[in-house]
């Protein structure tokens, strides 16, 4: 298996301090990064393949577990932070490591290893089968790679957008905010992005890949008026190419950051008791998925753990309440190209029309937990 040197391994992630991340660093450290959708990223990278898929899997089931994967990781993210019209942070991250999976029924045991060589993963393989006693497994000879839709293309890699052209972002938001009201007296901006590749390699002879963005650009603004002061913010992003953060996206995040935080020195205190909330779209959700969204999850259920696991078909909620678990929206944060990176995503209805109506497969999925 080919190695690779801490020192080549941290000129191709981009791991740097602040002061070195400069255009020309990215551009000569990532220029063979920037295919953003070409397959095999893993095996170009860091020397791997499928026969050493095999043995290590062999390994995840050489005392009798039933099923086994192998999940590699590669995750570089930057985050610029611009506080009193000066950056006070600018920090870039890498993270690098396969976890590796034994379940044997309802049990699982997991090993992980920050080193990608044969002799690491073996190691953490053996960890993750001490679940398990029996006779030895053999895994698939052969991986098929499943298509799968991708809901987040990528013109460019995030990682070839030197800072230079990530920095102009902060900017502009914290002078807009200050432009837009004299009551504005302090501005944090940030911007933040983050590249992560995967790659899942199943005992049953799968092996899929993905390349999913994360990123957004947030203002936090303080104001004040009459010798009172109010804080808000508001945030813009999702699994986006680096070309949606526009002069557009750039004056909607500083003015709803602005209009958030006036609008509370109009704010008066609430009457005592009950009475009716309407809830507008965005942390409803969260609350949705803190409240009844865990209840819902596959796992769950599929274990009769869950107060909704013998509910299905029975009244859960108001005849009104639908509650769909959608993870095929372009760009959103909620969206992955498959259910377990191996199967492509769909639309879950978990409550219709108050009705509990989640089904699972075989191996718990199937259910997103209520948050979509």
């Amino acid at each position: 298996m080919k190695s690779i040197s801490r020192r080549d391994f941290l000129i191709r992630s981009g791991l740097a301090t602040a002061s070195a991340l400069t255009p020309s660093f990215w551009l000569k450290g990532l220029v063979k990064m920037n295919s953003a959708d070409e397959f095999g990223y893993f095996e170009r990278e860091f020397g791997l393949n499928d026969k050493l898929f095999e043995r290590v899997l062999a390994a995840a089931l050489s005392k009798g577990s039933d099923y086994a994967d192998l999940y590699f990781e590669h995750t570089v993210s930057t985050s610029i932070v611009l506080e009193d019209g000066k950056v006070s942070r600018a920090v870039s991250e890498v993270s690098l490591g396969v976890g590796i999976r034994a379940v044997k029924g309802d049990q699982v045991g997991y090993g992980f290893t920050q080193e990608l060589t044969e002799k690491a993963m073996l190691a953490a393989a053996s960890v993750a089968t001490t679940i398990a006693s029996g006779a030895a497994n053999k895994p698939a000879s052969r991986f098929e790679v499943p298509v799968l839709p991708n809901y987040y293309p990528l013109d460019r890699l995030l990682t070839s957008v030197p800072l230079a052209q990530k920095l102009p972002l902060v900017q502009k938001v914290n002078e807009l905010c200050f432009q837009l009201s004299p009551f504005v007296i302090k501005v944090n901006a940030t911007y933040f992005d983050q590249q992560k590749r995967v790659l899942i390699v199943t005992s049953d002879g799968v092996k899929a890949e993905d390349l999913q963005p994360r990123n957004y650009l947030a203002a936090s603004v303080v104001a004040e008026k009459n010798g009172r002061r109010e804080r808000a913010g508001w945030n813009l992003g999702g699994r986006h190419d680096f070309s949606f953060y526009n002069e557009a996206v750039i004056k909607e995040v500083a003015q709803k950051a602005v209009e958030r935080t006036l609008i509370l020195f109009e704010a008066v205190q609430p009457p005592a008791g009950e009475i009716p909330v309407v809830l507008g779209p965005g942390v409803t959700g969260i609350l949705l998925h803190e409240a009844i969204g865990h209840g819902m999850e596959a796992d769950f259920n599929r274990k009769k753990l869950s107060t909704y696991s013998t509910m299905l078909g029975k009244k859960v909620a108001e005849s009104f309440v639908t509650i769909v678990d959608d993870g095929t929206n372009p760009n959103l944060p909620g969206s992955l190209s498959g259910e377990d990176h191996t199967t492509p995503r769909q639309t879950t209805v978990d409550v219709a029309c108050g009705l509990f109506t989640l089904k699972i497969n075989e191996r718990g999925g199937g259910g997103g937990g209520g948050g979509g």
